[in-house]
């Protein structure tokens, strides 16, 4: 991840809608909304200063267009999580949302805490590639549980007919995509030769190396405890009077890293058989006296 090394001349929070950008420098109550199109980004980004620090939320994928003139134009851009801005803002007991606001919001926010927010990289084009079908896998087997049950819940046999269709169709589209998927990776090199890492970890099948190739490109550059809290399996104190009966809890990570079409449990398990290191973490994490246990 990369920094900021010396404080930004000027900070901008920019707020995406799927058809304009609502933007406001820190320090100023002018907000401009312009287009959210090539042209109207590259005419504002020309009038910025090179150390200018642009600071935007995820918007659904609206933000994409922006995001990629900015790493073109070498402009730092942080998108921000949007929980911690609502908290920022609500510190300052900002309880308005309109785009005007969330754009100041942001703005304050990148201002007062640039030294610690990472600057958004652009992805490789393969990776993203991979993401989004990965993404797009984990959907419809979402959608074939969801219709396998209504067609074994008891009702109406035409319901029942129509569901029958549609998990043939999804059949047919997991599929293709699984097509779609190995070809990628066979004709990326960085991703082949990541899949093969992967894969001589025991426990870790093709299933499990294609989930962490897609969700967690950044597997290779952090620590152990960093990579645990990305995956969202790093546990966190929760020692207060009011959560007493909860001990500890995971928050936040990639959801679709832990699932992995398998509980993580199931690899982790897998390995135990085969590393003595990881079978003593296993059994102290199920002893009764273990901190992973709710209290």
């Amino acid at each position: 991840m990369t920094f900021l090394k010396t404080i930004p001349s000027c900070v901008i929070g920019i707020d995406v809608s799927k058809d304009t950008l609502a933007l406001c420098e820190h320090g100023k109550q002018t907000v401009q909304v312009i287009a959210n199109a090539s042209r109207s980004i590259r005419q504002l980004l020309a009038q910025l200063r090179p150390d200018t620090l642009v600071v935007l939320e995820p918007t659904g994928g609206y933000e994409a267009l922006l995001v990629s003139e900015l790493c073109a134009a070498q402009i730092a851009c942080h998108r921000a999580d949007t929980l911690k801005v609502k908290a920022f803002a609500r510190s300052f007991v900002r309880l308005g949302k309109t785009d005007g606001i969330d754009a100041k919001a942001l703005a304050a926010y990148g201002a007062d805490r640039w030294r610690g927010l990472p600057l958004y990289e652009l992805s490789d084009k393969h990776q993203s590639d991979l993401a989004a079908l990965v993404a797009r896998r984990q959907d419809l087997m979402d959608i074939q549980v969801a219709e396998k049950n209504r067609v074994q819940a008891p009702g109406c046999a035409s319901v029942k007919h129509s569901c029958k269709i549609v998990l043939a169709c999804i059949r047919r589209q997991l599929e293709r995509l699984d097509q779609l998927i190995e070809s990628l990776i066979q004709n990326n090199t960085d991703l082949s030769e990541r899949m093969v890492v992967y894969q001589s970890l025991p426990g870790v099948g093709p299933r499990t190396a294609i989930a962490l190739l897609a969700t967690m490109p950044e597997l290779g550059s952090l620590t152990r405890r960093q990579a645990a809290s990305l995956a969202g399996l790093a546990p966190h104190p929760m020692t207060a009077v009011h959560c007493e009966d909860i001990g500890r809890c995971v928050v936040d990570g990639q959801k679709y890293a832990r699932t992995c079409s398998w509980p993580p449990y199931v690899p982790l398990a897998l390995a135990g058989y085969f590393v003595i290191s990881i079978n003593v973490l296993l059994q102290m994490a199920r002893s009764p006296l273990s901190p992973y246990q709710p209290s």
